[in-house]
């Protein structure tokens, strides 16, 4: 009488078929956790530099530059665009700010106060392939166009993930060049 049932190499076969099959499906629903991840840090890094964007485009359009790593508007009009890291900005009110980028960080400085100016763990670094963080275009008679471009860094909450990208935020001055 012959007896039904599994040879032990058998079941040795289906457990290893079992153990590829359970792995190779661990190893996707990671990859898509990571995935997911990097999209969200995509998303934070975006709207953390949305905020520098959005705050510089305001202050820009109504203000007036006074200068480019030194050199005034008698200089940009001769050359007819001017790039450097430190722009002097006078506002509406009068009161001049000085923007700068040192270690990453984006600071204004006025007559009384300094600010950083920079969302929680973002940092700023020149775009890729520029050495500089701003580009004032101007000519007699149009109002003048002021292009700030810089590369934002992020960090995930682990420091292990780091994301960048390019941002360039371009606007033409409403007070400038009459």
């Amino acid at each position: 009488m012959r007896q039904k049932g599994f040879t032990f190499i058998e079941l040795l076969l289906a457990v290893g078929i079992i153990g590829l099959m359970a792995t190779a499906g661990v190893n996707i629903f990671l990859r898509s956790l990571r995935g997911s991840s990097q999209i969200e840090l995509r998303r934070t890094l975006d709207d953390r530099a949305r905020l520098i964007l959005d705050g510089m485009g305001r202050f820009f359009h109504e203000g007036r530059v006074v200068s480019l790593d030194g050199q005034t508007r008698s200089t940009c009009l001769q050359v007819g665009s001017i790039t450097g890291d430190t722009l002097v900005v006078k506002s509406l009110d009068d009161l001049e700010t000085t923007l700068s980028v040192t270690t990453g960080l984006l600071s204004s400085a006025s007559a009384q106060y300094t600010w950083t100016i920079n969302p929680e763990s973002v940092t700023l670094e020149h775009w890729t392939g520029l050495a500089y963080y701003f580009n004032w275009v101007c000519s007699s008679g149009t109002p003048d166009r002021l292009q700030m471009l810089f590369k934002a860094v992020s960090t995930g909450t682990e420091g292990d993930a780091i994301l960048t990208n390019d941002y360039d935020l371009t606007v033409i001055m409403r007070n400038s060049g009459q």
